[in-house]
Formats: structure tokens, sequence, C-alpha cells
């Protein structure tokens, strides 16, 4: 939706905007009123969300979830399984493809494999499934949850990109705004997503000052962390790069993405040479024969001695599922991982507060092992 908001003719989506924002406004009336029920479960429920549409970085901060709870706690993520193929409730196996289940759960899955992870778009059914099934699950992680109001969660987060604020947005599809910014409310804790490195204290409390959190409300930031070169195909037979090389030998990147925001990912590589040379696919993009022969070709022309194509974890996932990956590709595709790191200040704070919060209203008492 990034192009009607530059568009000189976007104010004439704004009869639509003011349907939209008025369905929206009734639902949430409904379940404010209490004509509409929430409902609430014997197990920690934790939502991680957004009112921006797209790339504000739920998947990372799933993971942080999961990476910060896995070693004491059994848990489990549920997620809608977006553009996924495949309707119904299901689990996401180690050869699910994500086609079938949706791009975010297959890498949350094939990054942790000894997480259960599952995909329904009718949350209550899905959260009772996990329950009879995984008896021993301790908290649920429930993904891109926050307008899915009929399921009381103990924990709401909501995410907010630094790099696009709310009060110069407008709701859809005149902006990216699925609802009034004013329904942050909702939320227990708020976390400012994909803040510069460098950010200083003055401007974490501006940033504070201009959310106006409620008293209940928590408000952290954090920020991304792109790791080492990571082949896709870790198993397979690469020509070894490191992040040093791509500086010192002058590599040429051929990017290639099928994400909502590619520009960060542009960025950090901008970092280590100018070479660069992108294929940008739409999000979610599903990728095809021609897909694979044109990344193929771009690269083949690069005229370049030491050269790669770096894409995105996301995308990465995709690409490892083609069984016809031509061997080019794969020798010499790479991703970055990314990481969400809070700030050091945040981050006790946080952890402390989802760990309570787990550890007080946990399922099973007797299997707390930490």
């Amino acid at each position: 939706m990034g192009s009607n908001k530059k568009s000189p003719w976007r104010w004439l989506l704004a009869p639509f905007a003011v349907i939209y924002s008025v369905a929206v406004e009734f639902r949430n009336q409904l379940f404010d009123l209490g004509i509409l029920k929430s409902r609430e479960f014997d197990v920690p429920l934790i939502s991680v969300g957004n009112i921006t549409v797209g790339g504000t970085g739920k998947t990372p901060h799933v993971e942080y979830l999961i990476k910060l709870l896995r070693n004491s706690y059994t848990i489990a993520v549920l997620s809608r399984g977006y553009k996924r193929r495949k309707k119904g409730f299901q689990y996401v196996a180690d050869g699910s493809t994500s086609s079938d289940v949706g791009d975010e759960p297959k890498q949350i899955k094939h990054k942790f494999p000894d997480v259960t992870v599952a995909v329904g778009a009718r949350r209550i059914s899905g959260i009772k499934k996990l329950m009879d099934k995984k008896e021993t699950i301790d908290a649920i992680v429930l993904d891109d949850a926050y307008q899915h109001r009929y399921v009381s969660a103990g924990v709401s987060i909501l995410l907010i990109d630094y790099n696009r604020p709310m009060s110069e947005d407008h709701i859809l599809p005149l902006g990216e705004l699925r609802e009034p910014s004013r329904e942050m409310w909702r939320a227990n804790i708020i976390i400012v997503t994909n803040t510069p490195h460098e950010l200083k204290p003055i401007e974490k409390r501006l940033l504070h000052k201009r959310l106006k959190p409620y008293p209940y409300q928590d408000v952290f930031f954090s920020y991304v962390d792109y790791g080492e070169l990571t082949p896709i195909n870790p198993r397979g037979k690469m020509n070894p790069v490191t992040n040093t090389d791509i500086n010192e030998k002058e590599y040429a990147v051929l990017l290639v993405t099928g994400i909502a925001k590619s520009g960060e990912v542009y960025k950090h590589i901008n970092k280590y040479t100018q070479n660069i040379k992108q294929i940008e696919f739409g999000d979610h993009h599903r990728y095809k024969n021609r897909d694979i022969q044109r990344i193929k070709k771009e690269f083949d022309a690069m005229d370049a001695e030491n050269k790669i194509i770096l894409t995105t974890e996301k995308d990465a996932v995709k690409l490892i599922e083609k069984s016809d990956l031509p061997e080019e590709i794969m020798m010499n595709s790479y991703y970055f991982p990314l990481e969400v790191q809070l700030r050091h200040n945040d981050e006790a704070d946080f952890n402390q507060s989802i760990y309570r919060y787990v550890k007080t209203n946990k399922r099973h008492d007797s299997l707390f092992r930490k």
C-alpha cells in the first residue's frame, strides 16, 4: 500500500477508507461493549501483532520469544499461515512447504525444528487443538493476532515501526493502518521496531512521549542485527564466502527479495559493496521456474570475478524447496540471518516481564524446569 501514500491520486481512495474505518470501529465497539466475546484459555497466550500493514518485524520478534522461553518451557507457535494454499488447521512439519503452511511458519519451523508450530485461521479452534494434542505445552505464541479479538491474550505485544510513524499514516486503503492508531490501547507491551543502532536516550524519551502510552503499558525499543553470511543449503557444496570477503574481494551481489520492505536489506549490503543489482518480487512471492531462470540469467550476466546471490531468510526457505534449482544458484546463494535485539536497558525488563507472566500462569506448574 506504500504506493497509495505516494500517488497524487491517493485521495480518491478516501471514501473507501471511511467505509473501512467505520466497519473496523463498529467491530471494535462490539468487543469493547462485550457484545462480541473474547475467549480466555487456561494456558499463557502471548500475542504479537501490529496495526501497520507489513514490515514491522513480527517474525523476528516471535523468534526472539522462542529463544527466550524454549529452554525453560515447552511452547508452541500458532500462526494464521498467510497466503498458504491449504486451508484448515495443520501442524508445520519438517517436510511442509511454504506454499502449504505459509512463509513465516515454515521459516520458524526450519529455524526451530524442536518447537511445535501450527497454522490455522480460526485461532480459538487452533488453541483448543494444540491444548488437546500437546498436553505439555506451557505457553502459546500467537503470530499476527492483534486484530484477532475473539481470543484474549494474557500479554499483547504491539509492534510499531520506527520508520513509519502512525501519526503520519492513514487507514486502509488510503494508507497502511489496519485500524486507527488509538487502538494501541489494547496492548500490554509496545515495541518500537527497526530503530537505528545509535538511537540516543533523548530520542527514546521523545518517541515515548509521542506515543503517549497508558500507565499500564510498557514501551521498549528494538533493532535488527544481521548475522554472518549463511548458505541457503548448508549441507550442500558451497563456495565459502564471509562478510569480510564481500568487501575485501570486491564482490558483485545479485540481491533477490520477495518481502514487503527490502530497503533495509539493500542498505546493509551496501555497507560491504556498492556493486549491487536487485531483482525485487512482491511480498510472499512464490518462486516459479521462470523466476529461477531470470535469476540465473542475471547472475550469469554479471561481469565480475567474484559474485554471489544474496537473499532474505524468508526467501531462502522458499528457494531451497525448489527441487530443480540449478547447481550454480545453489552453490552461490546466501542470506543474512536476522536477529532482533532489545536495547540494553530494555532487554532485562522485557525478558523479566515475559518470564513472570508465563511462570505465574503456566499450564503445568510441575513442568517448570528452570
